[in-house]
């Protein structure tokens, strides 16, 4: 009995353990999606992702001002290769979490691909200000996020339907069999 119970001890991570895989599967996500920053297809200025930044950072403050802002200093004027993953991947997971808000938000989405060419930049700079102006949008997104419902448990000792319960459907369907 010690052995089984040594051995389910050792098997079974610690909750410690636990919280580092999930921050390791988390930041392994992040550097994925950082690693898509598009390329830029023509150098633009710096200051156009700046501006975009300082929306990104409004929009975060009215969500919630516990959350870390984005911080994004460019070393030249002019930016070339790779869009700024600092910038991408806080862009990345507003855009997926407005996805998940429904219909009424779908005129919100873009696609993140677009931020390598001076317009998407613009485009996605004009978004994230709707964003941040819209009430109804605010609100969802400051909502805790809902888990799936579990699903219900089939009472297999439920009295089953007896013939004279079913509706006429059920009886034409049972009269073609």
């Amino acid at each position: 009995m010690d052995e089984q119970q040594q051995q389910m001890e050792q098997g079974a991570p610690s909750p410690e353990q636990a919280m580092q895989s999930m921050e390791q599967e988390r930041m392994a996500q992040i550097e994925s999606i950082a690693a898509a920053s598009p390329q830029i297809e023509k150098s633009v200025n710096a200051s156009l992702v700046k501006k975009l930044t300082t929306e990104v950072n409004k929009l975060i403050g009215k969500i919630d001002d516990s959350m870390v802002a984005v911080e994004y200093e460019p070393a030249e004027k002019k930016l070339q290769g790779q869009f700024p993953a600092e910038v991408f991947v806080p862009i990345v997971i507003i855009f997926s979490f407005v996805s998940t808000l429904g219909e009424d938000f779908q005129k919100y989405m873009m696609d993140p691909s677009e931020l390598g060419s001076e317009a998407g930049i613009r485009k996605a700079t004009a978004m994230l200000k709707k964003m941040s102006s819209d009430k109804q949008l605010l609100a969802r997104m400051q909502q805790p996020m809902e888990e799936e419902p579990e699903e219900q448990p089939i009472d297999m000792e439920a009295p089953q339907m007896q013939p004279s319960e079913m509706d006429e459907d059920d009886q034409a369907m049972m009269g073609m069999m």
